[in-house]
């Protein structure tokens, strides 16, 4: 497989790499030496939303990003399974397949369930966790009703809303967020009804281990919620930032990487 022409190399200067699971082609990036850093996206993103995290972060530390089954540059079957469960040990096989051990794991959005749990199943494995402005994992009835809409308008919408008003993208500047989804069969998992996990259950002591970064879009309901759930020792609501902290503003959150590279570097001194 190959890169789309319409992605632009300057933009996401990344060799694109694919892994075959359960059958189906799942795409990722592997960048760099050092202290690996696995990033996952939440919906309707995929791995580009990190592009400007990674571009700073290269030379510093080994960067993974992949795309979800059905989003971005992986396959999107009509009959896949887009369950939490299934996308789970979909990024399980990664991680196993990267030989990724002691990294640090950054995700956004409705992806920070799968973080927790990922980071609940291997605590061994995961040094750090760093949540942006996460959500619960359940599409809104509005997306169901835009899927109709043709070229991947509902991405450009979704996206626009979640951005800070100082930090609206330019029409050319949406579409590599729109490609991946232009045809209605490539929507097929923005409209899946995701259950959440049966059972959760987090160690409170990992707690220390998270941080937090809040847009300004957020509430105190849901600050309190993921509190309640992760026992993060960390939160902080960045300014100018709706709830796309990566995008909007990603030398911060490249800075809340180097932090925790900093202190596993202290650990290994130690």
């Amino acid at each position: 497989m190959e890169q789309p022409a319409w992605l632009n190399i300057l933009d996401y200067p990344f060799a694109s790499q694919w892994i075959k699971i359960q059958g189906d082609a799942i795409h990722f990036i592997d960048e760099g030496k050092g202290t690996p850093v696995l990033f996952l996206h939440g919906s309707p993103l995929w791995s580009y939303a990190y592009r400007n995290v990674i571009k700073e972060l290269l030379g510093e530390c080994r960067c993974i990003a992949l795309d979800q089954l059905g989003f971005g540059l992986s396959e999107k079957p009509q009959d896949g399974d887009y369950s939490l469960e299934a996308q789970l040990d979909r990024i399980k096989r990664l991680i196993d397949e990267s030989n990724l051990r002691k990294f640090i794991l950054v995700a956004d959005g409705n992806a920070s369930t799968l973080a927790l749990k990922l980071m609940s199943d291997r605590p061994e494995h995961i040094k750090n966790l760093l949540l942006l402005h996460p959500k619960e994992h359940t599409p809104s009835p509005l997306w169901k009703r835009m899927l109709n809409l043709q070229h991947g308008w509902e991405v450009r919408k979704g996206i626009k809303a979640s951005l800070h008003p100082k930090n609206k993208l330019s029409f050319d500047e949406y579409l590599p967020y729109r490609r991946p989804f232009w045809h209605r069969e490539d929507r097929v998992a923005l409209g899946k009804r995701i259950e959440p996990f049966a059972t959760f259950s987090f160690p409170v002591e990992l707690g220390k281990r998270i941080c937090i970064i809040w847009g300004q879009g957020s509430k105190k309901k849901e600050r309190e919620y993921w509190q309640e759930i992760s026992s993060a020792g960390q939160q902080e609501v960045f300014p100018a930032v709706k709830s796309l902290p990566m995008v909007e503003l990603p030398s911060a959150i490249a800075m809340q990487v180097r932090i925790f590279l900093l202190a596993l570097a202290e650990d290994k001194k130690a």
